[in-house]
């Protein structure tokens, strides 16, 4: 990864700030378009400042705690929305369901037992 100066750091984010795309200024800056992804993403400010990956206002974040990437549900839930290509499947497991016996994807740590709420309740408070 090439490293860029201070300078190329201004003008890549004032170019996104205009709305152009990162192939677009990676072709205007003569840097690769991974290099200008890498820092547009994961930028965060000299001073610990971290930006809202979908609009870009400043994300509060409290010590102790895991980083926060987005400013609110609404921005995480438009970021992921629109980058659903990013969001890999490949995890899911198949379960078979405690109560009804149906199998279900589920992510491997969920720790889920049951297919559906339905199923809960059931399982839980009637057969339980």
């Amino acid at each position: 990864m090439t490293k860029m100066t201070k300078d190329e750091k201004a003008t890549v984010e004032e170019l996104r700030r205009q709305g152009y795309g990162y192939q677009k200024i990676a072709n205007m800056m003569g840097i690769s378009r991974s290099t200008i992804k890498s820092h547009l993403t994961r930028r965060t400010a000299p001073n610990g400042v971290v930006y809202c990956r979908q609009c870009r206002r400043i994300v509060p974040q409290m010590s102790g705690r895991k980083k926060k990437l987005y400013c609110n549900d609404k921005c995480r839930m438009d970021w992921w929305n629109s980058h659903r290509n990013q969001v890999s499947t490949e995890s899911y497991q198949t379960f078979t369901c405690s109560c009804c016996g149906e199998e279900f994807l589920a992510l491997p740590s969920s720790g889920r037992k049951y297919c559906s709420r339905e199923c809960y309740i059931d399982g839980w408070f009637w057969h339980g």
